[in-house]
Parts: structure tokens; C-alpha cells; sequence
């Protein structure tokens, strides 16, 4: 996964299961609202889309508070 903001950071994260986990950080000092690209993880097809911790419904971005991080 990436994003096309130089203050914003991404990761995947494996579970054995399978389940994939991402973590979106910002670095900025203001709202920052993306769209993350997804990109296959391993031998994974690329998903879908993204779903909040928590949530049940697909977003296609996410909006990051400064200096916060987001589970997804």
C-alpha cells in the first residue's frame, strides 16, 4: 500500500490467518484526507478496498487528524 503524500506513512501488516492490517500515519499538522493504492501483499491478490476497524462498509480514503495514526 501506498499513498501519494510525503507526510503520510503506510504499512501492511500479516496476519497467519491471512488477514491483512494497515496502518496510515500522518505527519502533517493539518487534516489530510487520501487514497491509499493497494497493491497485492505477497502471494495475495490486491483487496478490494478498505474497511475501518470496527466498521463493516469498504472506503475508498481515509482522513487522517495531524500527527495521528489510522487502523485499518
Amino acid at each position: 500500500m501506498t499513498a501519494d503524500d510525503p507526510d503520510v506513512a503506510c504499512d501492511v501488516l500479516v496476519h497467519r490467518d491471512g488477514s491483512r492490517y494497515v496502518v496510515i500515519a500522518s505527519h502533517a499538522d493539518e487534516v489530510l484526507t487520501i487514497k491509499p493504492t493497494l497493491n497485492a501483499c505477497g502471494e495475495h491478490e490486491p483487496p478490494r478496498g478498505l474497511t475501518p476497524l470496527g466498521e463493516t462498509e469498504m472506503v475508498d480514503g481515509v482522513t487522517l487528524h495531524p500527527y495521528r495514526d489510522q487502523g485499518i
